[in-house]
This record gives structure tokens, C-alpha cells and sequence, in this order.
């Protein structure tokens, strides 16, 4: 069932809160939602979190999720890193293994900087503040794709000469 919370420019769909309410309500002690965009740029997922007015509706989410009687945590997501159609972008330029599945995906992304990754900490932390303010228990960040924290374990598809690989 997809029933997108936000996309870019739309309002907010009751349906995803009735969504995750009813997960709730069916017994779950804690509801994670999918990835929230915190970013500026890149291609974003369902829910966004990268400006203020997002956070009305997710704290319809949240309220819908508590009134189930559960915890609610929003997961926060960067862009799909060096699988993303608008900013392709990984730590060493280097494509990650299933890149090229899609005509749309491009095969060579570009090295993210030192910049980038600021940014990132800055958006995120942002992001942070805004799931907070909508009400939501706690936050989790995806760190399974693209930008994100998987792609900097040594060994995995990082630049070691990248001034943050030493870090």
C-alpha cells in the first residue's frame, strides 16, 4: 500500500496517518516510519522534512501514530547517494553494485565533498528538530544507501583520499 504524506509541493494525505494509525492500533509498541527527505537536493521519498511547513502534517502523523497507542519514530533519509536521478553523488565516484538496473540511473556519480557532507550534518540536524517538533518520540537515520553512513566504512566503496576517510 503506497499512500504518500508529502510530495513535493502537496499537501498532506490523511490517508498515510490513517495508515500508520491502524498499524498502531493493531498492537505494535513502535512504529518507524519509511525515510523522510531532510534534503535540499537530490530526489526526495514520500515524506519530506526539509522545510518548516512539513511539520503540521507530520504531526498529524505522529498524533495518529500515538493515538494507536504506540511509539512513533520518523526515520530520516539523504538522497539515494550515487543512485539518485537528480544529484548522483558517492564517496569515491565509484557506482554502488546494482547501479545500472535503471536507463535513469546514472553509472558514474559524482565524489561528494567536504561541503556535502557539512550540508548533510546541517540538514539532518534540521530534519532532527522538525520530527521532534511535530511530536514524534525519537529519530533514526537510514544509513543503508547512497550519502549515508554504510558508504563510509573502510573497505566499502570509499575514497581513501578523502580528508574525512582519516577521521
Amino acid at each position: 500500500m503506497r499512500y504518500p504524506l508529502f510530495f513535493v509541493g502537496r499537501p498532506h494525505h490523511d490517508r498515510q496517518a490513517t495508515y500508520y494509525g491502524e498499524r498502531a492500533k493493531g498492537g505494535a509498541g513502535v512504529i518507524v516510519t519509511e525515510g523522510a527527505g531532510c534534503r535540499k537536493r537530490g530526489k526526495f521519498g514520500r515524506i519530506l522534512i526539509n522545510e518548516d511547513k512539513y511539520i503540521p502534517g507530520m504531526k498529524k502523523l505522529a498524533d495518529a501514530i500515538h493515538q494507536g497507542g504506540a511509539k512513533a519514530i520518523a526515520q530520516m533519509s539523504s538522497h539515494m547517494g550515487s543512485m539518485d536521478e537528480v544529484d548522483p553523488a558517492s564517496p569515491s565516484g565509484v557506482p554502488l553494485p546494482f547501479v545500472g538496473w535503471s536507463s535513469t540511473i546514472p553509472l558514474h556519480p559524482r565524489i561528494i565533498t567536504a561541503q556535502d557532507l557539512e550540508e548533510l550534518v546541517a540538514e539532518y540536524g534540521r530534519a532532527a528538530r522538525r520530527i521532534m517538533e511535530a511530536g514524534f518520540d525519537g529519530v533514526m537515520i537510514h544509513g543503508l544507501t547512497g550519502i549515508s553512513l554504510a558508504s563510509f566504512f573502510p573497505g566499502v566503496l570509499i575514497n581513501a583520499q578523502m580528508p574525512m576517510a582519516a577521521t
